[in-house]
């Protein structure tokens, strides 16, 4: 199972009554992507209200961007190359409507989605610029 269809919903998990998660494989690909984070939260210390994941595949040049904490549950978003700033922000509305953006004491729907936007992007800048070796 893929790790976004593991969380179903604010609080909830694919495990039936008794079932424990009790190891995660990665594929060894994924140890070669670049990758990119970004977390906010109302407080200092407190629960994440936004959390962007982001890896760029040197194999294919593919981008994911995931969608978190924000949300009631992870949203992944995959472009097979990098998108504009415009073509994310409407990939990110696109998959999370309305009521997939996350209310409650740690952050409005509508704050949730501005920083999940504002991440989104942050990561989107980080992984295409270019790096010390002048590749992606």
């Amino acid at each position: 199972m893929k790790v976004v269809d593991f969380i179903t919903g604010a609080g909830r998990k694919d495990l039936a009554d008794g079932e424990l998660l009790r190891s995660v494989t990665l594929p060894a690909r994924a140890l070669g992507c670049r990758t990119a984070f970004r977390q906010a939260s109302l407080y200092g210390l407190g629960r994440s209200g936004a959390l962007v994941i982001g890896t760029l595949d040197p194999v294919d040049g593919s981008l994911a961007v995931t969608v978190s904490a924000a949300t009631v549950r992870p949203f992944r978003l995959w472009f097979p190359l990098p998108p504009d700033r415009e073509r994310l922000r409407a990939a990110v509305d696109e998959a999370v409507g309305p009521d997939a953006w996350f209310d409650d004491i740690h952050g409005l729907p509508e704050w949730r989605r501005h920083m999940g936007l504002r991440l989104a992007e942050e990561v989107r800048r980080e992984l295409t610029a270019p790096t010390e070796e002048g590749v992606r």
